[in-house]
């Protein structure tokens, strides 16, 4: 599955994304982005109790869903972006 992987900083504090344009939302969906997760970022900065399910919304991304964390610097396969479009 391909994997759309974004980063933003806030309030001084930078958070990442990965979501799929995929309407998928079962639980080996969720496991899959964590795996994917886990290879980006040294285990140290994986903490799941800070790893959040979005649904997101916006003309966009509409109905599809994904994973926030929080980051201490961004990974290089990860895209800037100014913010989240719309989360619900």
């Amino acid at each position: 599955m391909k994997y759309i992987k974004e980063y933003w900083l806030h309030d001084g504090k930078f958070f990442a994304l990965i979501r799929t344009a995929a309407y998928c939302h079962t639980l080996k969906h969720f496991m899959d982005m964590f795996d994917e997760i886990c290879k980006d970022y040294p285990p140290e900065e994986v903490n799941t109790d800070n790893i959040n399910v979005t649904h997101y919304g916006g003309d966009r991304i509409k109905g599809t869903y994904g994973l926030e964390f929080p980051i201490v610097v961004p990974n290089s396969n990860y895209t800037k972006i100014s913010k989240p479009e719309c989360t619900l």
